[in-house]
């Protein structure tokens, strides 16, 4: 093999990559969505603090 054939070869395997790890991720992110309801909190915890709202604690006082 040649050293430019080479690098189109592992170009093209990045990129391969690349899609397919977006592709998984959106697909598991989409499952996770409908399964939970949601994947964000509602709106008045997270303008409250999520701190506050999920651990009942205050990180900065």
């Amino acid at each position: 093999m040649t050293v430019p054939f080479q690098f189109v070869v592992q170009a093209i395997s990045v990129i391969v990559i690349i899609i397919y790890s977006f592709t998984i991720s959106f697909i598991l992110a989409k499952l996770i969505d409908k399964l939970l309801n949601g994947i964000r909190v509602e709106e008045d915890e997270e303008i409250s603090g999520l701190d506050t709202n999920l651990h009942e604690e205050s990180a900065y006082n």
